[in-house]
């Protein structure tokens, strides 16, 4: 494992188990931004941060009665905001695919 500037990796932190992860098909152009901290491993793309949960229901630590996904605009990492979130991986795919996530602000 690789690790970046102020904790952020390039591959899954090894705190969470492969499980998590191991019956997802991660695209390619997602780029990892797990933190240390972070309850569930997450990656960014098109202005989004994707959380992804544990698949058994039963041991998400945010709770499991909660979807699988939970998508955020990057630039609220941190915040508690929930943009959307999804228990099927095909709906997270299409939803960051044909949005885009990022805060932009316009100085007048």
């Amino acid at each position: 494992m690789k690790f970046l500037s102020e904790g952020r990796m390039t591959s899954e932190y090894k705190g969470w188990k492969k499980e998590c992860l191991s019956d997802l098909d991660i695209p390619k152009e997602w780029e990892c931004v797990s933190y240390h901290n972070d309850a569930c491993p997450s990656y960014r793309y098109n202005g989004f941060q994707i959380w992804i949960a544990e698949k058994d229901n039963k041991l998400r630590e945010i709770g499991e009665d909660s979807d699988r996904f939970h998508i955020t605009h990057y630039n609220y990492y941190g915040e508690g905001y929930i943009s959307k979130s999804f228990e099927d991986f095909n709906q997270v795919i299409n939803y960051v695919s044909n949005n885009f996530g990022a805060f932009i602000y316009i100085y007048k």
